[in-house]
C-alpha cells in the first residue's frame, strides 16, 4: 500500500545517529539514509509545505494536516520519522489499523484520562500517563515520560513513539510533544519547538500555541539543562492571595446572547482577593460581582490560574510555583485571554498575582497561631501598577470625559 504525506511535500526528517550495534542504514520514503554511527546526534531538516494541503476540519480543533495511507486521511502527524502524534479516538479506527504496521516497534504514550483498550487488543506496548481535563502534566510526569520515550527511541532505528490524547485536549498534546522535542535537544528553545509543532500539526502555521504553554516549556527546558539526569522535585505549595488587573483599554466579551458586552477599566482593581470582594468603585463598566470568589486558593505545581466571570474563563496562564515569587506580574504576552471560546482584543494590560509561601505560613503558625490566623484574612497591599504610556491613557481619559459630557447634556 503506497503512502505519502498530504499537506507536507515530504515527512519532516530527524536523522539520529546510532551506535555501531545498530544498523546505520534506514529506509526513508523511497530513499536510503546512510547515518553515521559514532554518537547520538539529532539533525533537524524542516519540511516544505505544499500550496494545497488535504485537510480535515474537526469541530473542536483547528484544521490539521493529515497523513494519507492509501485512500484514508488519518489524524496522524509525523513530528519526525520516529515521533507521531494523534488525538482521534483510536478504538476501532483506521488510525489504529495503520499503527499495526509497526507491530512491537511502536510504543504508545497515552495522556488521556481514560485507558484505550485498543492498544492492548493489538498488542501495542503502551504507557498511560493520565492527566486531568484541561490541566497539564506536572514537571515530574513530563520528565518521566521524556526519559522513557527517549530510551525507547535510542534502542533501535525502527522504534517509533505515538503520543495520544483525546480530541478535546488537543492543546495539551502540543505541550507533551514539545517537551519531548526539547528533552531530546531537537530544539534549543520553547518558542522554536512551539512554532514548528504548529506548522507541522496545523494548516495555519500561525496556530495560537498557548503562550502560557510556551512559558511552562521554557521552565521545563531550564530544569533539563540544570539537572538532566534527575527528576524535578514537586513545586512548593503557595496560596494565591489576590489577582489584580491593571488598567486597560476597552474590551469586548462574547456572551450567551451572541451580542457583545463592552466594558472599560479606568483604574487598577482587584478581581480576586482571599479576604473580600472586589472593589466595585475601582472597576467600571461592568458588575464586579461577575467574578467568582474562591477563598484560600492553594496553587500547587503547574496549574491553570483562572479568573471566572459567571462561569466563563476570562484569562488563564500556566505557572510553576517554583519560579513564582510573592509578586508575579504577567504581561500581555504571557496571558491567554478568552471568553466563551472567543478571543477578544486587549491592549496595555498586565495581571499581578500575590502569593503566600505555605512553608513560611506553617512555620508562623507553629510559633504564633494568632498572627498566622490574622495574616490569612488581612488583605495585602498590591504593588504599584504597570500603567500604559501616558499619552495613551490621556487619550482614554479624554474620550471618557467627552462621553460623560454628552450624557449630561
Amino acid at each position: 500500500m503506497s503512502m505519502h504525506y498530504v499537506g507536507l511535500s515530504h515527512r519532516p526528517e530527524v536523522r539520529i545517529s546510532y551506535p555501531s550495534s545498530v544498523s546505520s542504514v534506514r529506509r526513508y520514503g523511497d530513499q536510503q539514509l546512510n547515518l553515521p554511527a559514532d554518537s547520538y546526534r539529532y539533525e533537524w531538516h524542516p519540511p516544505s509545505v505544499v500550496s494545497q494541503p488535504t485537510v480535515v476540519t474537526e469541530s473542536s480543533a483547528y484544521a490539521k494536516h493529515k497523513f494519507r495511507s492509501g485512500t484514508l486521511d488519518l489524524d496522524i502527524t509525523y513530528l519526525s520519522e520516529q515521533i507521531l502524534v494523534t488525538s482521534r479516538d483510536l478504538l476501532g479506527s483506521y488510525e489504529l489499523e495503520y499503527l499495526k504496521k509497526h507491530h512491537s516497534n511502536c510504543r504508545v504514550f497515552n495522556f488521556s484520562p481514560d485507558v484505550v483498550l485498543g492498544f492492548d487488543v493489538l498488542g501495542l506496548p503502551n504507557e498511560h500517563f493520565p492527566v486531568e481535563e484541561g490541566q497539564p502534566p506536572s514537571q515530574s510526569v513530563l520528565w518521566m515520560f521524556c526519559c522513557e520515550a527517549e530510551r525507547w527511541l535510542k534502542g533501535s532505528a525502527s522504534h517509533v513513539v505515538v503520543l495520544y490524547i483525546d480530541l478535546k485536549n488537543e492543546k495539551l498534546l502540543g505541550l507533551v510533544a514539545c517537551s519531548l522535542l526539547l528533552h531530546m535537544r531537537i530544539y534549543s528553545s520553547a518558542q522554536e519547538a512551539a512554532n514548528m509543532y504548529s506548522m507541522l500539526r496545523f494548516v495555519d502555521p500561525n496556530y495560537p500555541f498557548p503562550k502560557s504553554y510556551v512559558r511552562l516549556l521554557g521552565f521545563f527546558m531550564k530544569l533539563n539543562v540544570s539537572s538532566p539526569d534527575k527528576a524535578p522535585a514537586d513545586p512548593p505549595r503557595k496560596r494565591l492571595r489576590s489577582i489584580m488587573l491593571h488598567r486597560a483599554s476597552t474590551f469586548s466579551l462574547h456572551d450567551n446572547q451572541s451580542s457583545f458586552l463592552f466594558f472599560r477599566i479606568k483604574n487598577s482593581g482587584n478581581l480576586f482577593t482571599s479576604s473580600a470582594m472586589s472593589d466595585a468603585n475601582s472597576v467600571t463598566g461592568f458588575d464586579a460581582t461577575m467574578f467568582s470568589m474562591r477563598p484560600h486558593v492553594v496553587v500547587q505545581g503547574e496549574v491553570l490560574v483562572e479568573c471566572l466571570a459567571r462561569g466563563r474563563v476570562l484569562f488563564s496562564s500556566l505557572l510553576s510555583t517554583s519560579a513564582c515569587s510573592e509578586r508575579e506580574v504577567l504581561s500581555d504576552f504571557e496571558l491567554d485571554w478568552t471568553a466563551e471560546g472567543q478571543k477578544f482584543a486587549k491592549k496595555n494590560i498586565s495581571i499581578e498575582l500575590a502569593f503566600d509561601d505555605l512553608i513560611s505560613q506553617r512555620a508562623l503558625q507553629q510559633t504564633s497561631p494568632t498572627a498566622a490566623a490574622a495574616q490569612l484574612t488581612a488583605p495585602r497591599p498590591i504593588s504599584s501598577p504597570v500603567f500604559p504610556p501616558t499619552s495613551l491613557w490621556q487619550q482614554e481619559r479624554e474620550l471618557e470625559r467627552e462621553r460623560e459630557s454628552e450624557r449630561e447634556r
